[in-house]
């Protein structure tokens, strides 16, 4: 059996949790740890609450337990936590698992190794504008392809503008684009409930909208902590040819810029040249940057089982 006190002793783990913590100590780094939105109490109290998974805390990580009908809980998942700690998480999650019978754990985070690649089940990407190291709106500028450049002026020629959702009304038909979107491009939207709690904390949260009179023709949905995420994205279907996304992703980094957040992080990439969401992403200069999830048996036979469970609950 596969157990947390035989990892915690395996030295080539150790060696990579400390290779991690050397690169998140050096000054040239890019301050970007994933989704530490994750490590936000106030989001993740709503985000638990209505995905029905039960909030945990191991010292000061917060991580979820997520459970099935009858089946129980599964499995304990770990976002962005602080590399020191990870050692420590890792071996009281032997207790933990044996006062409720988790099956594994998984953390997410930007550091990759050789020495734990084999307990890594997938990698996602990402785009970042990088804030410490822009000096200003024009150094930003430079950096987008010629055609965002040339979209944004005609968004502006347009008409467009771009503000902050104002009320109940904004959100709601924002929202009605949201679940076109989803239905149109077959992705699974998240729940109205835990999206409506965000937009009423200004603390954790901005809908940016683009608008052309009184119309809105996109909005984008963000979550802020030490830098700001782009979570949900859409557009009306008849609004491309108003460009206003382009300009709805400008404003944002200046926004950004001046609200002296660490980073933008633009929500996603697919290294695929026919993925047009990730080449418009590319286009406005980001760095590219790597997610990477690892899955750690805790108890190994209650694992096989629960990743068939998973599979027919998908």
């Amino acid at each position: 059996m596969q157990s947390v006190i035989k990892l915690y002793k395996d030295r080539k783990f150790n060696g990579f949790i400390f290779r991690m913590i050397k690169n998140m100590n050096d000054k040239k780094a890019i301050k970007w740890n994933g989704y530490d939105i994750m490590q936000n109490e106030i989001f993740m109290e709503s985000y638990c609450k209505n995905k029905n998974f039960e909030l945990f805390k191991i010292d000061t990580t917060i991580a979820y337990l997520h459970k099935l009908p009858v089946f129980g809980y599964t499995f304990m998942k770990i976002h962005s936590p602080d590399l020191e700690d990870i050692l420590s998480i890792i071996q009281k999650t032997k207790k933990i698992s044996a006062q409720k019978n988790v099956a594994f754990l998984e953390i997410v985070t930007p550091y990759k190794d050789d020495a734990i690649e084999r307990y890594m089940i997938k990698s996602d990407g990402t785009y970042i504008i990088n804030y410490n190291n822009i000096k200003n709106y024009e150094a930003i500028w430079k950096n987008f392809h010629r055609n965002v450049r040339q979209k944004i002026n005609q968004a502006n020629q347009n008409g467009v503008f771009i503000e902050k959702a104002k009320n109940e009304n904004d959100f709601n038909e924002w929202w009605k684009l949201y679940e076109v979107a989803a239905r149109t491009k077959e992705f699974q939207a998240q729940k109205y409930g835990l999206v409506h709690d965000l937009f009423n904390n200004s603390d954790i949260s901005r809908l940016i909208l683009a608008k052309c009179e009184d119309k809105i023709l996109s909005g984008m949905f963000l979550l802020l902590n030490k830098g700001i995420l782009s979570w949900l994205s859409a557009m009306d279907s008849n609004a491309g040819r108003y460009r206003p996304n382009n300009l709805l992703e400008w404003e944002i980094i200046k926004w950004g810029k001046d609200q002296g957040y660490a980073y933008y992080d633009m929500g996603g990439a697919i290294i695929n040249k026919n993925h047009g969401p990730t080449e418009f992403k590319k286009s406005f200069g980001g760095e590219y940057r790597e997610l990477y999830t690892y899955r750690i048996p805790i108890v190994y036979i209650k694992n096989i089982i629960t990743e068939l469970a998973l599979k027919f609950y998908k």
